[in-house]
Parts: C-alpha cells; structure tokens; sequence
C-alpha cells in the first residue's frame, strides 16, 4: 500500500512505495488531486520508456504555471533529489541534461 509523505521541495515523487508530495500543492486542492492520481499510476518497475509516457501524456494543466510562482518546487528540474535521507536520482531528467550538455558541446 502507498503511503504519501508531505516535503517541502519538487513537486511529487515516488519512490517505491511511498508518494512525497509538495505541501505547497495543499495550496491547490485540484492540482494536488491531479498530481497524486498521476502518482498513484506510476507502477514500481516501470522501465524509462514507459515513465516517459505516463510522464509525458498525463494531464499537468495549471502545473506550469504553479511551479513558476512557488520557488520550493523548482528544484523538479534536477536530476537527483533526496527523499528519505538518501540521494534518489531522476533518470528521465539525467538524461535531458545529458542531452543538453551534448547539444551545447556540439554547439
């Protein structure tokens, strides 16, 4: 059974089975609802691929905008985060920075 953890950094994430949510969102009743489903349909295991997808196609209407005027959120852009003492690392987001450094490389 998931269990969901309030912080105070990102906006949500999941690791095993434990969802740590931004308390910020609490601000955003609908937002926070959004973001938890999303959460909750991530499934242990998935491959990078498949996080993509459910990343990429899921509904994040309004969450732009949230994360631009609530600074604790900003840091969902780096590539690792610490959620329960312990450095987790953001594949999908290791990956567009590395992309990134590539193309600026190559530039």
């Amino acid at each position: 059974m998931e269990t969901v953890k309030l912080v105070g950094h990102g906006v949500a994430s999941r690791l095993q089975d434990r969802i740590f949510v931004n308390r910020v969102l609490l601000k955003s009743p609908r937002l926070f609802k959004r973001v938890l489903v999303h959460e909750f349909g991530h499934t242990v295991g998935e491959g990078v691929f498949q996080e993509f997808k459910h990343d990429f196609f899921s509904d994040n209407r309004g969450l732009c905008g949230f994360i631009l005027y609530h600074p604790s959120t900003w840091t969902v852009f780096l590539p690792f985060n610490l959620l329960d003492n312990r450095w987790v690392f953001n594949t999908q987001m290791t990956l567009l920075h590395l992309l990134l450094f590539i193309v600026l490389m190559i530039i």
